[in-house]
């Protein structure tokens, strides 16, 4: 800066030409269209973030069909599909879960874990996934695929989720 004055004075200029601060003491205007605009997008986002936070479901049930092999047939005729089975459980508080399947008449469920778990009480921690491994058992089917749905539902609140899935009887 000192460099650049004595250079403007021996040119016969004025000084200053390079300082700390600008001559025009400028008015900032926080309201330009532009500055609307983003407000506006980012309250849009922030709304829609604060009512999916508060309209969430407070569980979530995922069921997932054995690919390998689809069906078993047991020595009485009956038949059994496996399904691996994720609850969610997204509140603060330990829960108990009960399972249930329809759309398949005299079908009968089977929760496996180290040992056999009775199907009403179904433990998931509070904040945390449950994975259970679900063999269900029904009489032999006039179709080779029918259409069920696993149904699970809160033991307290009785808040209920539900999935649909397939029950396979017969190779094509």
């Amino acid at each position: 800066m000192d460099a650049c004055d004595n250079v403007m004075e021996k040119i016969g200029l004025p000084k200053g030409l390079i300082r700390y601060d600008t001559e025009s003491k400028k008015r900032i205007n926080l309201l330009r269209p532009r500055t609307l605009w983003y407000a506006g997008i980012i309250s849009l986002v922030g709304c829609f973030m604060l009512y999916s936070l508060l309209t969430r479901s407070p569980q979530e049930l995922s069921v997932i069909h054995d690919r390998n092999p689809l069906f078993v047939k047991l020595s009485d005729g009956s038949i059994r599909n496996g399904y691996n089975i994720t609850i969610l459980n997204k509140s603060h508080e330990d829960k108990v879960f009960s399972l249930h399947v329809k759309g398949i008449e005299g079908a009968a469920l089977r929760v496996q874990g180290s040992s056999d778990i009775p199907a009403d009480s179904l433990p998931v921690f509070a904040d945390n996934v449950g994975h259970f491994r679900v063999f269900v058992t029904a009489p032999a089917q006039h179709e080779a695929r029918e259409e069920i749905e696993f149904r699970i539902e809160e033991n307290e609140s009785k808040l209920a989720s539900e999935t649909g899935t397939i029950f396979v009887s017969k190779s094509k």
